[in-house]
Parts: C-alpha cells; sequence; structure tokens
C-alpha cells in the first residue's frame, strides 16, 4: 500500500478498482467452481451486493451468479435511476440518497443483506434493519 494510500486511509481508495475486482474474484470462483477446493468445499454465497454504480455488464454478471449460486441480488442505483433490466426476480433494489453523510442508508443496505445473508426473510430482513437503525414509518396523511 502506498503511503498516500495509506495516509489517506481506506476510504480514499478507487471503488471501480475494487468493484472490478471482486466482480472478477467472483466469476472466477463461478466459473472454476470444479477446479476449486477448499475442504471440498464449493463457493458458497446467499447474497450478493452491488452497492456502486455498476456498468450494465457487471449487473449482468452479478445477476447471473446470483442465478447460478441460487443468491439474493440486492443492487443499489443512483438517485433517479432506472432499475436494470434481466434482473433475477426476487433481486431487491434500493435507490441511494443523493447524499448520505451519516451513512444511515449504507447501514441500512448492509443490515438488510447480513440479515438476508442470515437466512431472514426479505420483509423480515428489511423491518428489522429500519428499526435498527432507528428509521421510522412516515405518519399517515
Amino acid at each position: 500500500m502506498s503511503e498516500r494510500v495509506a495516509a489517506a486511509g481506506l476510504d480514499h481508495l478507487p471503488r471501480g478498482r475494487f468493484l472490478a475486482f471482486a466482480i472478477l474474484c467472483l466469476i472466477a470462483a463461478v466459473l472454476f467452481e470444479d477446479s476449486l477446493s477448499l475442504a471440498g468445499a464449493a463457493p458458497d454465497f446467499t447474497v450478493i451486493v452491488l452497492a456502486e454504480p455498476a456498468l450494465p455488464e457487471v449487473v449482468r454478471i452479478a445477476a447471473e451468479a446470483a442465478r447460478w449460486g441460487e443468491a439474493r441480488l440486492v443492487l443499489v442505483v443512483g438517485t433517479g435511476e432506472p432499475v436494470p433490466a434481466g434482473l433475477p426476480p426476487d433481486a431487491v433494489v434500493f435507490e441511494a440518497p443523493e447524499a448520505d453523510p451519516d451513512g444511515a442508508f449504507a447501514s441500512l443496505v448492509g443490515g438488510f443483506a447480513a440479515a438476508l445473508d442470515g437466512g431472514t426473510d426479505p420483509g423480515d430482513a428489511f423491518r428489522s434493519s429500519i428499526v435498527a437503525d432507528g428509521w421510522t414509518a412516515a405518519p399517515d396523511d
């Protein structure tokens, strides 16, 4: 790690490169499942989260990996961005706010994904993540 990156902290690493690397690792795990041997276990994942704006090709690959691994895809799209076509029917799509200065939205998505990974039903996972982060329902008009 360069001194400049170390001084700036991990928040300043180029996210696009990390995301590309993570997707490539996922693709390798999917393509080379038979060749991988980790004590006889194949790669196992239950949730794939794309939380950064991603190219359509990356979204397509993540959707295919979710289908292949029978995993849930959680996708975060930018404010006002359309939902990409070709997602698995059980995919969950969040629309990111324009800004998340206190990290509340990121915490919500992370808590939701963690609950899904733990086997919680999506509706219950969402309800538990909003309560854990202090969100409340909007009052009825």
